[in-house]
């Protein structure tokens, strides 16, 4: 079993004068910023097996960049002299392979060496092992990604490419210019040869660095077969300003521009390397790649030829469609088995094929039973057998190495891991005092302004340092094995027939450890807490693979709380994403500049920059670009909508969290705003459904707060005043990334109406907190509301939450919600009413089913409300309530009630005062009257039977009074 490791380096990138700005006149966007949005474009969507995974940068001061990277114990210039002729071979084809990948996704690599790879051992026998046994590692790239993310080498003060692997064309100043220094034959055939080249894969969004040539990597492949083959560097890693450098640099810069090949020039010095090539025995390597005689050193001239037209694409040389070279030797070890290989790991399907690892025992499952023991021996030892069928033990400590790397990383950042203190403690960063940075000002006319020299630091520091995860292997050991292995079980047996057994399992000795009584603390601690974490992640990662079968489990396990970690996944099921993701997004053109009343590029280029700025991934120029093509392509695919102010809060949301995957944002948001938002961004702009949901959010209001309601109508603080901004971007405009993914971690849960009761949480928050209703109308607009991003975000929700199920659910109903009004699988109509009519009326309207199944007449349908939550107050004269009247009715005369004569001392009793109140009548606009006077007077929960009692005479329901 693998045991991971992790790595840091760092760098620092170009920094900007404070007077530099922009065309646009604002400051410049630091160009470590830019790097940042660059990594989280390729951290996820980078995933193949020959590649050390990137995990994570840290923005430091400076303008200093740390990297954490998947690390694994052997660098391969440690092991070279130890490798065998058919290792080399495989080593060489492993990389190209890595290679061409990196080139399908639109990655130059530009740095193709030796200190670059590392061997990851299969098994944990030949990772304690002195020797390397035939097929038992894999060849990993480190830092492959330098030359994309610094922008092609333009936005760092450093040269991105090594020395001993460096193309012709990078020193004739970039290959992008290499056309300068090539004849016109060059050009040409450059330009033909552009038709072979592979596509990128269509399934994967294109990241492009620029318009380099990607045959500068071959050369670097030729150089890399030359070293591993003849054991001796083709070229020195010798410093910049040492003779061998400059003579290295000047045969390169004479191959570039005579278009030679370097071998040619390489043998004519005499050096170590030309004696090593000389004995070296080049046929048995074309018998280990089962190619013709001499076809090895043929595939080296070619890559190494100084004008790129003349090269090969890697993709050419791993392809066998075209007979490549080295095509028959990577069948070959793919065809090897999983078991030999240490298991590739397959992705989790979720319809959307997004990233991370199932991880399982190999041969054998772990039953309850084996569990059981399995606990049981680990209380005892330290190693334990996985099963009966498999002879092998494993360690406490390795149960983290069976999760993915992301997982075991973000564990440990959670037991304290920071990488900036090992790169401090290396001495790797450097300070400067600040008064040497201040700039001087010299006075005149001109007004100029010069900065002190600075002493400029290590720009890029090769090495890299491990990082310590003793911690976190510290906090595993003391966890129990069950943990790793969840039983995901029905809901019906979690919550009817094994509730007892749940229960128990719960409080058993070691089951939880802990964490047991971390499940009732706030989500902020939670989400910090490793032990727990590691529960939830693992049991969240079995549930999505076994979606869209457990999502009823889903659902309830997402109620307690959703793991940082795996909550793109979760979203995209619990908003019932499903389909070819991919397709869909890839057949849009997000690219063309498009001004109509639809869309329009300069309307995004002026909010996009003003939208959640202060984090690094939105603020960076992949990240405006991203969530510009986001936004055309949600246009794109909603003929019936067009782009308003609020659209990129709202996608701003799903491009954070899914920043490497594009398409599966866009699903997202689609139907995001078709279940919360619908009709909110139509193209004829219809103003009434605004109002409308501003009206039955003040109904709402009115229905749990009236005291509020009539306060803040009384100074003229009408929803539309406030509220505009928090439902048209569902509360991403005031508050922070990650609060409002708290926030709609509780909103997915719910309908479209759960929103509404988001926002009464918030007014009554600032009631209590801030005092809203001692306020004026000026107070309460300058003052009071925008403090909103500074509730209490676990106290607003848990109110929301209580609020939604003391609600009956056609209360909220809107006609323009483009949704069937649904509770438990059954529907409640309801008649829709104008926007005068909601207006009117303070109080909401509860359908007839609904009524009848809490009062419990409809046992077909089921309701959250209880029965003795209910109580019924008939308002209609004495005569007409004495002919019939529903049971337990409370007989209050709407003449007595709007007269003051009537006493509503029966509706202050606590057990009354709780419950719904429905007012059963017979006039509708007299049962309007008292609904708003009983408002006026500060009843809490009273709402309107729709229909009234004409709808209860056919149910039979009607009975004389008992008195």
């Amino acid at each position: 079993m693998r045991t991971h490791r992790l790595g840091a380096f760092t760098f620092y990138s170009r920094s900007h004068q404070g007077d530099e700005c922009g065309s646009d006149g604002l400051p410049l966007t630091p160009n470590s910023v830019k790097i940042v949005g660059r990594f989280h474009a390729i951290k996820d969507g980078l995933q193949h097996s020959g590649l050390c995974r990137y995990l994570d940068i840290v923005r430091c001061k400076d303008e200093q960049l740390i990297v954490v990277s998947e690390l694994t114990k052997r660098p391969l210039l440690d092991c070279l002299v130890e490798l065998t002729l058919a290792q080399r071979v495989q080593i060489l084809c492993e990389v190209a392979d890595s290679v061409a990948y990196l080139h399908s996704r639109s990655i130059v690599c530009a740095r193709i060496s030796a200190s670059c790879i590392f061997l990851e051992m299969l098994t944990d026998l030949e990772e304690a092992s002195d020797t390397i046994s035939e097929n038992a590692y894999r060849a990993k790239l480190f830092n492959y990604a330098m030359y994309y993310l610094t922008g092609c080498g333009e936005e760092v003060d450093f040269p991105v490419h090594r020395l001993d692997c460096a193309a012709p064309e990078v020193l004739l100043d970039s290959a992008v210019a290499f056309a300068t220094f090539a004849t016109a034959d060059e050009a040409k055939s450059t330009q033909n040869s552009k038709s072979t080249r592979q596509k990128p894969n269509p399934e994967c969004p294109r990241l492009d660095c620029s318009n380099v040539d990607s045959r500068m990597d071959s050369f670097g492949l030729g150089l890399l077969a030359l070293h591993l083959l003849v054991g001796v560097p083709p070229l020195p890693a010798a410093l910049p300003d040492s003779d061998e450098a400059l003579a290295t640099v000047a045969m390169l810069i004479r191959c570039g521009c005579t278009g030679d090949c370097l071998l040619d020039s390489l043998l004519a010095v005499d050096s170590d390397f030309t004696h090593a090539f000389k004995s070296f025995d080049w046929a048995a390597v074309d018998r280990e790649l089962g190619i013709g005689l001499g076809g090895t050193l043929d595939m080296i001239r070619s890559c190494l030829s100084g004008w790129p037209s003349h090269r090969p694409f890697v993709s050419d040389l791993v392809s066998a469609k075209f007979e490549a070279p080295l095509a028959a030797k990577l069948e070959q070890l793919r065809s090897r088995s999983s078991s030999e290989l240490g298991g590739f790991q397959p992705r989790v399907d979720i319809r959307c094929r997004r990233r991370f690892g199932q991880f399982r025992p190999e041969k054998s499952s772990v039953s309850n039973g084996d569990a059981a023991a399995l606990g049981k021996q680990l209380d005892a030892d330290d190693d334990v057998d996985v099963g009966p069928s498999e002879k092998r033990l494993i360690t406490r400590g390795e149960l983290a190495s069976l999760r993915s790397v992301e997982e075991f990383y973000h564990w440990w950042t959670l037991a304290g891991g920071d990488p900036v203190q090992p790169i401090r403690q290396a001495g790797l960063v450097q300070r400067h005092r600040p008064i040497t940075q201040l700039p001087c000002y010299l006075g005149g006319s001109a007004g100029l302004i010069l900065y002190l020299e600075q002493p400029k630091p290590h720009l890029l520091h090769e090495f890299v340092v491990a990082l310590n995860d003793r911690e976190l292997r510290d906090r595993v050991r003391k966890l129990n094995p069950l943990v790793f292995f969840p039983v995901p079980r029905q809901p019906e047996s979690v919550s009817a027939t094994s509730a007892a057994a749940t229960a128990a399992t719960s409080s058993a000795p070691g089951r939880h450890g802990a964490y047991a009584d971390t499940s009732s603390q706030p989500k902020a601690v939670k989400e910090r807490d490793v032990a727990y974490q590691i529960e939830r992640c693992v049991l969240f990662h079995q549930l999505l693979l076994c979606c869209p079968y457990a999502r009823p489990l889903l659902l309830a396990e997402s109620a307690k709380d959703i793991p940082p970690l795996y909550r793109a996944l979760t979203w995209a099921h619990l908003l019932g994403v499903s389909g070819d993701v991919r397709s869909r997004y890839g057949a849009l053109d997000t690219v063309t500049p498009r001004e109509s009343r639809r869309i329009s590029d300069k309307q995004l280029a002026s909010d996009i920059p003003r939208c959640h700025q202060y984090n690094p991934l939105m603020a960076s120029p992949h990240g405006h670009a991203k969530l510009r093509k986001l936004i055309k392509a949600w246009v794109l695919r909603r003929p019936s909508c067009a782009y308003y102010q609020g659209v990129d809060s709202v996608a701003a949301v799903f491009l954070h969290l899914n920043f490497s995957d594009e398409p599966l944002a866009l699903a997202c948001l689609e139907r995001f705003i078709d279940k919360y938002q619908a009709n909110f961004f139509a193209n004829d702009n219809n103003k009434e459904v605004t109002q409308e949901y501003f009206a039955v959010f003040q109904q709402l209001l009115a229905f749990h707060c009236p005291t509020l309601a009539v306060y803040l109508e009384q100074i003229g603080l009408f929803p539309d005043h406030y509220a505009f901004p928090w439902f048209l971007t569902m509360f991403a405009h005031h508050f922070s990334l990650p609060s409002v993914v708290h926030i709609w971690d509780a909103l997915l849960l719910g309908n479209s109406s759960f929103p509404l009761f988001v926002g009464l949480a918030i007014l009554l928050q600032l009631k209590r907190r801030l005092g809203l209703m001692e306020h004026d109308f000026n107070e309460a607009v300058h003052d009071i509301l925008p403090q909103v991003a500074n509730v209490n975000l676990e106290l607003c929700l848990s109110d929301a939450t209580r609020m939604y199920r003391d609600t009956p659910h056609s209360c909220s109903y809107r006609k323009f919600d483009g949704s069937d009004l649904e509770l438990c699988g059954q529907q409640f109509p309801i008649d829709t009413l104008d926007i005068e009519a909601l207006q009117r009326c303070r109080a909401p309207r509860i359908s007839q089913e609904e009524f009848l199944t809490i009062a419990g007449h409809l046992d077909a349908k089921v309701s959250c409300i209880a029965r003795s939550r209910l109580s019924i107050i008939d308002i209609r004269p004495a005569g007409e309530y004495g002919r019939g009247c529903l049971p337990n009715s409370i007989h209050l005369p709407a003449e007595t009630v709007l007269s003051n004569q009537c006493d509503l001392a029966r509706l202050s009793d606590p057990v009354v005062q709780a419950n719904v109140k429905v007012l059963i009548y017979r006039l509708e606009e007299e049962a309007i009257s008292v609904a708003n006077h009983l408002v006026m007077r500060g009843v809490t929960r009273v709402c309107l039977l729709q229909g009234g009692v004409e709808g209860l005479r056919s149910t039979g329901l009607l009975a004389l009074p008992s008195n």
